[in-house]
């Protein structure tokens, strides 16, 4: 799991292949997904997305979007939003886009 905090694309890779479950949560209720939006690797977001998984909400009631959006991750959110992430999901009262505008984010 900590693995994809960081850009250890290839001990993900050696995990996965090992058989580990990209649906096991971390403390924060936070998928593996969730670590990579929030990190900025879009090739361990790649390896991680599962569909059940892509709009799961951790603890704080954020989704892996949701994250990206906040850390200003173009390239994942790009990925996610291709891959049927919900667009419209909102925590307290935002949206995605709603953060992105409030961060002065125009390329989102």
């Amino acid at each position: 799991m900590y693995a994809c905090w960081g850009t250890h694309e290839r001990v993900v890779t050696c995990l996965l292949a090992a058989g580990a479950d990209r649906k096991i949560l971390n403390f924060e209720n936070q998928t593996a997904l969730h670590l990579a939006a929030k990190s900025g690797s879009l090739t361990i977001a790649q390896l991680t997305f599962q569909k059940g998984i892509v709009d799961f909400v951790d603890s704080q009631g954020k989704t892996a979007l949701y994250s990206a959006v906040e850390f200003g991750h173009v390239d994942i959110v790009g990925y996610l939003l291709s891959e049927g992430a919900d667009v419209n999901f909102s925590c307290q009262g935002m949206t995605p886009l709603m953060v992105a505008a409030a961060q002065g984010q125009r390329c989102l």
